[in-house]
């Protein structure tokens, strides 16, 4: 088929590739916008889309009957159908989306404190213009809400806030915390405050120590290397969860008491370490046998 195309002057593109162009597009304009812009609001377009693919991308939305020839729109009225939807194209997105939401991570920040989700409502518009270009058109909302839990809707043009019923918050809630718990799954790292809403208070304090630890960690001399981790003696593996072991430090320098994590100034400094720490050493072995 490709060799007969090529023949006919024209290209062919696997649905794969269209798939993760939408996503991509879909999940790059998920970001808060300032200034004159509109708040939370996404129009994208996408050239050469064809229309059997958006009929199935777009199997679960309700299509509109009454576009003119040539249109083909659907909407997206509730949230159980923006979860089908966009569950289905945020699978080609890559671990920043899940379900319906996007997880906002600056680049300065270690963990998630943002995370952003598709509101009911979405829009799209399939058109196939003069010269048969097709061309696909999405448009819509999505929420905010951060780790202490604040819901922050979207704004209108004139910078209103969208006013939200009960249920709508109910509902938007509902499925950030069915996302904020696929993220967790999967290894995204989610804020103390994130894990505490989703009642992994174990979790939560390891995220807390490596954030400790990543602040007060003693800087080397200026024109000297840091030394390895592993050269500190370790005096025995106490726990281990998620994949986190609970280290006991022997020998360790005075500076090390700011990484402390329990215990009383003087005792035996014991941190929260991942497995990659202790490659190799004894007490990996010891705990392991």
């Amino acid at each position: 088929m490709h060799a007969l195309a090529l023949r006919l002057g024209f290209f062919c593109t696997p649905s794969a590739t269209y798939r993760v162009n939408l996503a991509t597009a879909i999940a790059a304009s998920m970001r808060p916008r300032s200034g004159s812009m509109v708040y939370q609001c996404a129009a994208i377009s996408l050239p050469n889309f064809p229309l059997e693919l958006a009929r199935q991308t777009f199997a679960f939305a309700t299509q509109d009957l009454s576009t003119p020839a040539g249109t083909t729109t659907w909407t997206i009225p509730t949230m159980d159908k923006t979860m089908q939807v966009f569950g289905s194209i945020f699978l080609d997105a890559g671990p920043s989306c899940s379900g319906a939401s996007k997880v906002l991570k600056t680049a300065s920040e270690p963990v998630v404190r943002v995370i952003a989700t598709v509101m009911s409502g979405a829009v799209i518009s399939h058109v196939v213009h003069k010269r048969g270009l097709e061309k696909l058109y999405l448009n819509f909302n999505f929420a905010l809400v951060d780790e202490n839990g604040e819901l922050h809707p979207p704004k209108d043009a004139n910078r209103i806030e969208i006013a939200l019923t009960a249920q709508e918050v109910h509902e938007i809630r509902a499925q950030v915390l069915s996302d904020a718990m696929a993220f967790s799954a999967m290894g995204v790292p989610l804020s103390a405050a994130w894990l505490r809403q989703l009642g992994d208070e174990t979790k939560a304090q390891m995220t807390e120590a490596m954030l400790h630890n990543s602040v007060t960690a003693p800087m080397p001399a200026p024109g000297k290397r840091k030394r390895r981790a592993d050269i500190y003696e370790i005096d025995a593996i106490v726990e281990e969860k998620s994949g986190w072991y609970l280290v006991r430090w022997a020998g360790y320098h005075p500076s090390w008491e700011a990484w402390r994590t329990s215990g009383e100034v003087g005792s035996p400094v014991e941190t929260w370490e991942q497995r990659r720490v202790l490659k190799n050493t004894e007490a990996l072995r010891a705990w392991s046998g």
